[in-house]
C-alpha cells in the first residue's frame, strides 16, 4: 500500500509536469492515437474562447493521405 501509493503520486506529478510544459501538438503526436490532432486543435480553440471553431474541429473528419501502391 505504501509503495503503490508513492508510485501513483510520482506518476501523477510527472503527468502534471508534462502536461504543463508540452504543447497540444506534441501531446497529440505522442499519444499513440488517443488524442487526434483535430481534438487537440478543438481544445485549443475552446480554451481561447472560440466555441464554434472548437466544435467544428471536433466534428471535422481526419483526412489521411493515400498510401502509394506497391509493385
Amino acid at each position: 500500500e505504501g509503495e503503490l501509493r508513492k508510485n501513483a503520486i510520482k506518476a501523477a506529478n510527472f503527468s502534471a509536469l508534462m502536461m504543463s510544459t508540452n504543447s497540444l501538438n506534441s501531446m497529440s503526436y505522442g499519444s499513440a492515437g488517443l488524442l487526434p490532432l483535430n481534438y487537440a486543435e478543438g481544445f485549443m480553440h475552446l480554451a481561447n474562447g472560440r466555441i464554434f471553431k472548437g466544435i467544428g474541429c471536433f466534428l471535422k473528419k481526419i483526412k489521411a493521405p493515400k498510401l502509394p501502391e506497391g509493385k
